[in-house]
């Protein structure tokens, strides 16, 4: 029992499957638990759900520990399956413990009574992790706050380790999806000691930092904070997604931010695959609708579809994983579908979201709303702005004010704000809006500050539609004449290679300048650069 408990701990789960395989686990309650443990941790929830019922069927022999242990598995179980009644167990339990313990004072029996005190505390941690799967993080940010050591000993033992571990955590991401910073300096730098820390077994490591790192994945206000636990990853070879299907999805949405969604497409596809076939932590979702929106940008089409089924949250993924897969199916739509729709729907998600308190997430739906186009999001998106803290914040509030104001100055500084958190698309769409406001408005100059200032911040971007001018006007002929003026040929050499006569490209060039809006060669140049080839 004891080497089951270990691998367990340890995240060994098929190993501790394969042990148990060979004994007589109907002898001993506390071996099928172990069975219970190493199922869900290898996602079998099946498998599962049999073991649990074998303790069910037994229920009256159990001792208080197996039974209060194989109830909270039963939730956890039913979390992940497309049922409503996950809270049941923990309920049961909480009442039967109270009870269990009413009796112990009366009998005067103090083993008993720490032990159920130990229970008492497991259930509420159980309890906090109930509310955070089902985004009541305002729940959890008024009753986690009490429990929380942040000057923990390091002499405490192993049980008060795992406990701050848990509520820590559980805490940190009410604060990141809440947007509230009233201790989260203090809270992240004690989560990061602790999480190091030899007594802290792998399973609850891992679903600390699952559960934080989720929370970070798309609030890029808390970089400082990201960049706190990201300081950890390599720490601790134990804990699974640091080398498995989680960091494979950081890595997809990372190089989706700096704009590479080929390679994200090929760092995706296999953690969806993987995710198919044992999914423990219910992130298939996010997977799936990350991938597609990849697909969606570098194509094809049938790519596309193929994951569209698989990107669909379920009651089985948690309340963050269902909001961040939504957000992504809406960015897809918006490249393969009617992006008005799209911008629109990413609007009223983020009133839903203000009102389940979830700033960061509101902020993140109206600034992409706003990066589609939506001009009805763009004064909603400053006044949400103003009211929230971090580099997010920030450049979300420039944005805004460069567009209300048509200045070209507060843009080219959100462009700024955007590349100093990484977020290379952020920084693109951004130009683009002010590109696109600056064509209206033919601001010549305007256009050709944003157009230099994207190149200085981004080299190696493809700048021919970055140009936010409509080239698609231009027809074929008018093209080949714009790219050959744009690289210094005169009109008698451009005459020469496309063997026509010099007023005639003259008169193309005329019709691209109107078209364009130039009057230089150098803006010409500014706005189709010779490398982009048309």
């Amino acid at each position: 029992m004891a080497a089951a408990a270990a691998l367990n701990d340890e995240g060994h789960h098929s190993r501790a499957a394969d042990l148990l395989a060979v004994l007589d686990l109907p002898d001993s309650d506390r071996l099928v638990y172990q069975a219970v443990r190493a199922a869900i941790g290898q996602g079998s929830l099946r498998a599962a759900m049999l073991h649990l019922a074998a303790l069910a069927d037994r229920e009256d022999r159990l001792d208080p520990t197996t039974w209060t242990l194989s109830r909270i598995a039963e939730s956890r179980v039913r979390r992940l399956r497309p049922v409503v009644d996950a809270p049941e167990p923990l309920a049961d339990a909480s009442e039967r413990v109270a009870a269990w313990q009413q009796q112990a004072q009366e009998a005067g029996d103090d083993g008993a009574v720490a032990e159920l005190a130990r229970l008492e505390r497991r259930l509420f941690v159980e309890h906090a992790v109930l509310a955070s799967f089902h985004g009541r993080y305002r729940d959890n940010l008024e009753s986690l706050a009490g429990v929380v050591d942040t000057d923990l000993a390091v002499s405490a033992g192993r049980e008060e380790h795992e406990f701050q571990v848990e509520v820590q955590s559980l805490l940190l991401e009410a604060q990141v999806v809440l947007d509230d910073r009233s201790t989260s300096d203090d809270l992240a730098r004690s989560l990061a000691r602790l999480l190091v820390h030899p007594d802290v077994p792998y399973g609850v490591a891992d679903a600390a930092l699952l559960r934080v790192e989720v929370a970070l994945l798309m609030t890029g206000g808390w970089s400082d904070t990201a960049r706190l636990l990201g300081s950890i990853r390599h720490s601790n070879a134990r804990w699974s997604f640091r080398s498995g299907s989680l960091a494979q999805l950081f890595e997809g949405v990372t190089m989706i931010a700096l704009g590479r969604a080929r390679d994200a497409g090929h760092a995706l596809e296999p953690v969806v695959e993987q995710l198919r076939i044992a999914d423990p932590h219910g992130i298939l979702p996010l997977a799936a609708a990350t991938l597609t929106f990849s697909h969606a940008l570098a194509g094809p089409l049938e790519q596309v579809i193929a994951h569209l089924p698989l990107s669909e949250p379920g009651r089985g993924s948690s309340w963050v994983v269902r909001r961040a897969a939504r957000h992504y199916q809406l960015l897809a739509s918006a490249r393969t579908e009617n992006r008005g729709e799209a911008a629109r729907r990413l609007q009223d998600r983020a009133t839903n979201d203000l009102r389940q308190e979830a700033r960061v997430w509101a902020l993140v739906s109206l600034a992409a709303a706003v990066r589609l186009g939506r001009q009805e999001a763009v004064a909603e998106l400053g006044a949400l702005a103003a009211t929230v803290s971090g580099p997010l914040a920030r450049t979300c509030s420039l944005y805004s004010q460069a567009l209300l104001d048509s200045d070209v100055g507060l843009l080219t500084e959100a462009m700024e704000c955007a590349a100093a958190s990484d977020d290379y698309r952020l920084v693109a769409d951004i130009a683009q809006s002010g590109i696109n406001a600056t064509t209206r408005n033919q601001d010549r100059t305007g256009l050709r500050v944003i157009q230099r200032r994207l190149r200085e911040l981004l080299p190696d971007a493809p700048q021919a539609d970055a140009g936010g001018v409509d080239l698609d006007s231009l027809t074929a002929r008018e093209r080949e004449v714009a790219a050959l003026a744009a690289a210094g040929r005169s009109n008698r050499a451009i005459a020469q290679k496309l063997v026509v006569s010099v007023r005639t490209v003259e008169g193309h060039l005329y019709q691209v300048y109107s078209k364009l809006s130039v009057s230089t060669r150098s803006e010409l140049a500014e706005l189709v650069p010779v490398e982009s080839g048309l």
